[in-house]
C-alpha cells in the first residue's frame, strides 16, 4: 500500500485506455482537489481501467464518458458515467 494521488491515477488510466474510447466517445473530466489516499495503486488503476472501458463499450455510435473526482463526507469519491443506453431492465436484477 502507498499514498496515491487519485487524480493522477485517473489521468494516467485515461491516457492508457484512450484506444478503448477514442473513436466512440469524448471524455470529460472534473477533478476536485483531493487528499492522498492509502491504497493498492495497481489494483485501483485496474478498477478505473475496467470502469472506463465498460463505459466506452456501452456507447453506441458517439457519446461521452465523464470521469469526476470529489470529496464527500471526508471520503474520496470517483464517478464514471457514460451516455450509453444503460442496463436493460430485465438484466438489472442479475
Amino acid at each position: 500500500m502507498a499514498l496515491v494521488d487519485i487524480n493522477h491515477a485517473l489521468a494516467n488510466t485515461l491516457a492508457v485506455s484512450a484506444h478503448s474510447y477514442q473513436f466512440v466517445a469524448d471524455v470529460e473530466t472534473s477533478f476536485a482537489e483531493l487528499p492522498l489516499v492509502r491504497c493498492h495503486a495497481g489494483e485501483l488503476n485496474q478498477v478505473f481501467l475496467n470502469l472506463i472501458s465498460n463505459a466506452a463499450q456501452a456507447i453506441e455510435g458517439a457519446g461521452t464518458v465523464t470521469v469526476r473526482s470529489s470529496v464527500e463526507r471526508g471520503c474520496v469519491r470517483v464517478d464514471v458515467a457514460d451516455t450509453g443506453s444503460g442496463i436493460a431492465p430485465e438484466v438489472l436484477p442479475q
